[in-house]
């Protein structure tokens, strides 16, 4: 299968738009992932401060497998790279449903602003209906006090504690595609 280059947008107070990364983002992706401030909650992304890791990051970023297994894409506020998002480990678990881990990482000049909840917003509804998975995990830290809030709050689909994973996560949330699509938030 060819994949095509990806491009969601949504408007709330600015447009914000997730697409594929290219090697013009790679300046924008190494400031990002060398703030302490992006990573402190991301296990996943330790050792990304440097540029030789950020062009073997994209080199991998635009290889796409059959099946997919995943999805990144950087995250545009006013034209300009803000954070990374998509959807990891997709696949087929043991009971046959189609899965796959949504996150979202925003630069601290555009948190607060209602743009991790739309960005977080455009990936589960990307993942449900184009890439066809049944169910999206959201996972993060307990001192994550803002992806809490979104899974528990904002979302309405309330974490639950899990044993501490490879990556650091202690919350795990399921969002099952038939709950998501009766939701307010399904895009």
């Amino acid at each position: 299968m060819t994949y095509r280059p990806i491009s969601v947008s949504a408007l709330i107070k600015k447009p914000l738009k997730l697409r594929n990364e290219t090697s013009h983002h790679a300046e924008a992706l190494l400031k990002h992932f060398s703030d302490q401030r992006n990573v402190q909650y991301d296990g996943s992304v330790i050792g990304l401060d440097n540029p030789k890791e950020i062009s073997s990051l994209l080199v991998q970023w635009s290889t796409f497998t059959e099946p997919l297994t995943r999805f990144n894409a950087v995250v545009i506020i006013d034209n300009k790279v803000s954070g990374t998002g998509g959807i990891g480990w997709i696949g087929t678990n043991s009971e046959g449903v189609r899965v796959g881990a949504a996150g979202i990482m925003l630069g601290p000049e555009v948190r607060g602003k209602g743009y991790a909840y739309e960005a977080l917003r455009i990936t589960i509804g990307f993942g449900l209906r184009e890439l066809a998975l049944d169910e999206i995990h959201l996972a993060t830290w307990d001192a994550n006090i803002a992806m809490r809030g979104l899974m528990d709050k904002k979302f309405g689909f309330m974490g639950r504690r899990i044993e501490k994973d490879r990556f650091g996560n202690e919350w795990e949330c399921r969002i099952r595609k038939t709950e998501w699509l009766e939701s307010v938030h399904s895009v």
